[in-house]
């Protein structure tokens, strides 16, 4: 069986912001230019996502001081 895969602190909040938005992924990976299945590998920390991390906090409203405090961006 295979182990479930977890979303990492980012993840986390990139969620809750696209639910309180009302936005999906697949329209948040449309607006800030990749494939909704990168933006999960992001979300679960298969990928760093450094190329998109910036404009997916600022699609979703994210403080980005406190994500680059706590993700070292």
């Amino acid at each position: 069986m295979r182990e479930k895969r977890c979303l990492t602190p980012l993840g986390i909040t990139c969620k809750k912001m696209m639910v309180e938005k009302s936005i999906s992924q697949a329209e948040l990976a449309k607006r800030v230019g990749t494939s909704s299945k990168y933006l999960d590998l992001i979300f679960h920390g298969d990928r760093t996502g450094k190329k998109y991390i910036l404009r997916i906090i600022r699609e979703l409203g994210i403080d980005s001081e406190n994500i680059k405090e706590n993700y070292s961006l």
